[in-house]
């Protein structure tokens, strides 16, 4: 019963175009049909109405095996430049490994480097690339940024709620006064 079971998210995505199951499932249904192009625009066009990063590993899991990787990279590729929020290092991190499990280790460098503050899995990502060019002392270098973001966001405090850092822990954000909103740094960190 798929053809009616396709009818219907069809109709779901008519009523409600923001809502990211209709899509994934949708996608599924073509694709268990043989309908890999019909999947493809579907999760396509789920990604770019919703947002959602499920959507782009799907688009990422069905490139790959049909076997077309480039188009994985330039579907990460446009995601990171049309990115503007909290997504998007998370976009730069996700193209980074791709370069480096396609051997680019100069592209994964870039992309990665262009993070105004580099959590710490882009600096393991970092340390890897440099290690896979065999640039030991760069990775050294890295590392020992990594340690001390780390070592420093111990004795900080972060609010969940508008991200300010602080040096002590309080009940109330001195900045958007939420309650019981302050966490330690470490975790904005990662």
């Amino acid at each position: 019963m798929i053809e009616p079971a396709i009818s219907e998210l069809k109709r779901s995505i008519k009523e409600n175009p923001k809502s990211l199951p209709p899509y994934v499932k949708l996608g599924e249904l073509y694709q268990q049909n043989g309908n890999l192009k019909a999947a493809i625009k579907t999760w396509q066009s789920g990604y770019e109405v919703t947002g959602s990063h499920i959507c782009l590993l799907r688009l990422r899991a069905a490139y790959e095996q049909s076997e077309q990787p480039d188009k994985v990279i330039k579907l990460y590729q446009e995601a990171v430049r049309a990115s503007q929020n909290s997504k998007k290092e998370t976009l730069i991190l996700t193209l980074a490994g791709l370069y480096l499990d396609r051997g680019k280790l100069e592209e994964a460098m870039q992309t990665l480097w262009s993070i105004s503050s580099p959590s710490i899995p882009a600096h393991l990502l970092l340390i890897k690339a440099h290690q896979e060019k065999h640039e030991a002392d760069k990775a050294g270098q890295v590392t020992r940024a990594a340690l001390k973001k780390l070592t420093a966001s111990i004795s900080k405090f972060a609010c969940r709620q508008c991200n300010s850092e602080f040096d002590q822990w309080s009940g109330i954000c001195p900045e958007c006064q939420a309650w019981d909103s302050l966490d330690s740094a470490i975790q904005h960190t990662l």
